[in-house]
């Protein structure tokens, strides 16, 4: 069993970590053409390429330039935040696939991972107030009412992991108009929480770029496995290997897209109130959110 789990999570870490250069880069691209500047192209946007790369004389210069995909993966892992992030997706599971460390308290592990990397991030940098600590509260609202939802209403493993909400989607047991609204605003408020983590685009190290786009890309596939985990056996209605591995691009297609999107939203409200204001806005709005939303799941 280790060692099959060693080789998943040989494979999966640095396909993580070139997914958060590229839904960052999607990002960019789009806010560029929202200020009306020329996009970069979305590979040089993520910094997956780079136009000085340079080898031996003779030699195959796409060798190099091919490189740095691989180079990103392992900037990942050179610090202790990038490390703490990349881990965190062990505990994901990409789809109905299981998770490479699954656990019966992975909503609880993973945000701990996340704040611990964003911590050991703002190590001698300056950090925007809503990049540590503004996420916390609106997250463990959000993360207590699905677990509530599935304790109450029996859905079948452990209700602090998340295999329980990928077997089964939290919507088909959001029986009544009041859960129902009160798991629309938790989502809601997980939707406006990913806006606050950075795309990775600030003056620092490489490596701590890199930290802040897994961040990000970890917190939106928490939020895809809690509220949209609809797979392609749902979708087609019809099982086998086919669905099997349609499954995974299917996930991560889903994860890429909700990060860029947060992105892409972040950056244009920034452009109509300012980076501070924005994020003030997305914090005040997820938090109020996550509440009121709470507190409609508990009382239903």
């Amino acid at each position: 069993m280790w060692p099959i789990r060693l080789f998943a999570a040989v494979l999966l870490l640095p396909l993580a970590a070139l997914a958060a250069r590229t839904a960052d880069g999607i990002a960019r691209v789009v806010v560029a053409r929202l200020r009306g500047a020329p996009p970069p192209p979305v590979r040089d946007a993520a910094g997956l390429a780079s136009p000085d790369t340079i080898g031996p004389m003779g030699s195959d210069a796409s060798l190099y330039r091919a490189a740095s995909p691989l180079s990103i993966s392992l900037l990942s892992i050179s610090s202790l935040s990038g490390g703490l992030a990349l881990a965190s997706f062990l505990f994901i599971p990409p789809g109905r696939f299981p998770a490479v460390l699954g656990t019966d308290i992975d909503i609880i592990l993973i945000p701990t991972l996340l704040l611990l990397s964003g911590w050991a991030g703002t190590a001698g940098r300056r950090s925007p107030w809503a990049s540590l600590w503004g996420w916390a509260l609106p997250v463990a609202a959000v993360l207590g009412s699905a677990s509530w939802v599935a304790w109450r209403k029996g859905m079948p493993g452990a209700p602090l992991g998340l295999a329980v909400f990928v077997t089964r989607s939290v919507w088909s047991v959001a029986e009544g108009t009041v859960r129902a609204l009160g798991l629309s605003a938790v989502a809601a408020a997980m939707a406006l929480i990913l806006p606050l983590f950075k795309l990775g685009d600030d003056e620092g190290p490489a490596s701590a770029r890199a930290a802040d786009s897994m961040r990000g890309l970890a917190m939106a596939a928490l939020g895809v496995s809690l509220f949209a985990p609809f797979s392609a056996l749902d979708l087609f209605e019809r099982g086998g290997f086919l669905m099997a591995a349609l499954d995974l691009p299917l996930f991560w297609g889903k994860t890429v897209l909700v990060r860029a999107a947060a992105g892409a939203f972040f950056g244009r409200l920034s452009l109509r109130l300012g980076p501070e204001r924005a994020a003030r806005f997305c914090f005040a709005s997820a938090a109020g959110l996550a509440l009121a939303g709470g507190l409609l799941v508990l009382t239903a």
